[in-house]
C-alpha cells in the first residue's frame, strides 16, 4: 500500500494518483504500462468481488477510492507465498491518498462504505472475463467479516467456495490446499 501526499490550497486539492517514480517501491516489478482503467460507483453495503486473474496474465491493479469510502480486502493466493491464504482488511476512502498495488495472484473484494463509493482501477493488460477467477465473499473459509445488509451481484453470489475453487486448476490459480 501507498500513501499519496495530498496537496491542498485555497482552491481545493490535487493529488498525484500515479506517478512510480515516487509513490510505489522501487522493485522494478511494478513498472507496468497501463491498458486499462476503469471506476465502478457502489451502493452503500454493496460487495464486489473475490476476484482475480490467472497468475499467467501477469495482472497487476492499482485500487484507490475517489469517492466515499470501502473496505478493501486482499486475498493472498499464490502457493509459495509466505502469507498464502492469509487475507488483509485496509480502509480506503476519499482524500486519504490511500491506494493499494495488487500484483497476480492476489484476488481482490471490497464493501461500500457509504452510497456513490467510486473505486478507481489502473490495470496493465485488458480484462478477458474468460479467465476472471470468482470466489463467493461469504464463503467463512476465507474470515472476512462483511457488514449486514450486502447487496451482491448475481455473479458473485452464485461463485464457488474457496474450497470448491481450490480443485478447479485449469487456470493455474489456485491449487489444492488444506484449508485452515
Amino acid at each position: 500500500m501507498t500513501t499519496i501526499q495530498l496537496n491542498e490550497d485555497t482552491r481545493g486539492s490535487t493529488q498525484s494518483f500515479l506517478d512510480f517514480e515516487s509513490n510505489w517501491p522501487k522493485s522494478g516489478e511494478t513498472d507496468f504500462e497501463v491498458k486499462r482503467i476503469l471506476w465502478s460507483n457502489s451502493k452503500k453495503h454493496v460487495i464486489r468481488g473475490v476476484h482475480l486473474a490467472p497468475h499467467a496474465l501477469n495482472q497487476w491493479k492499482i485500487v484507490t477510492c475517489i469517492s466515499g469510502s470501502i473496505h478493501d480486502v486482499i486475498f493472498d493466493f499464490r502457493p509459495f507465498s509466505a502469507t498464502f491464504g492469509e487475507h488483509e482488511k485496509v480502509l480506503l476512502s476519499a482524500g486519504s491518498g490511500k491506494s493499494i498495488l495488487i500484483p497476480p495472484g492476489i484476488g481482490h473484494a471490497f464493501q461500500a462504505l457509504e452510497d456513490e463509493s467510486i473505486v478507481l482501477y489502473v490495470i496493465n493488460n485488458g480484462f478477458q472475463q474468460v479467465h476472471e477467477k470468482v470466489i463467493h465473499p461469504l464463503d467463512p473459509e476465507l474470515g472476512v467479516t462483511w457488514i449486514n445488509n450486502y447487496i451482491l451481484s448475481e455473479k458473485d453470489a452464485a461463485a464457488l467456495s474457496l474450497k470448491q475453487s481450490s480443485s478447479q486448476t485449469e487456470l493455474g490459480l489456485i491449487l489444492d490446499w488444506d484449508i485452515r
